[in-house]
């Protein structure tokens, strides 16, 4: 069963004190599981722009899985050296080796009690065709990586546009 509003201590805003990082910590530790999914296409996610509005609907993406490796220690997870996301790349093109055309997609913690560990999601997952479902998210902290931005830093993601959390894949 998947945790409520507090994981191993860490309650679904995180541990960071600024309100506006609180809220967006806790889109991203959202653990109902929706009971429909709207189909988006690559079209769509890899042109999305920090700029555009959306809403954090429940969507289903398909796509290869490029990499899977664990995330960081971030406010979300209260610092957790151990309760990290686990962040999948996924593309359109089966045999894509080019970050900068990848959508992240992230396992959180809560629903990596579901899922799986970043190992099991690595042996289960990696280099097949599958289709994710989560939640539509705006990640901005990452604007200058985004190709869609054509951000000022490093481009290591197609989008500002995530999946996160994701709630179900499938081969």
């Amino acid at each position: 069963t998947l945790a409520q509003d507090v994981f191993n201590g860490c309650p679904l805003k995180g541990d960071n004190s600024n309100k506006r990082v609180q809220g967006v910590d806790s889109l991203k530790n959202r653990y109902t599981i929706p009971t429909a999914y709207k189909v988006i296409t690559w079209q769509y996610i890899t042109t999305l722009k920090v700029t555009d509005n959306y809403t954090p609907d429940p969507v289903q993406l398909t796509g290869y899985i490029m990499d899977i490796k664990d995330g960081g220690s971030e406010s979300c997870n209260c610092h957790s050296t151990t309760n990290k996301d686990t962040h999948i790349y996924i593309t359109e093109a089966q045999n894509e080796t080019d970050a900068s055309k990848a959508i992240i997609v992230e396992a959180t913690p809560r629903f990596r009690v579901n899922l799986g560990t970043t190992q099991q999601l690595k042996a289960n997952f990696l280099h097949k065709k599958v289709t994710i479902y989560g939640y539509l998210f705006r990640d901005e902290e990452h604007k200058a990586n985004s190709t869609a931005d054509n951000g000022k830093g490093n481009h290591w993601r197609a989008s500002v546009y995530e999946i996160h959390p994701i709630t179900k894949i499938e081969l």
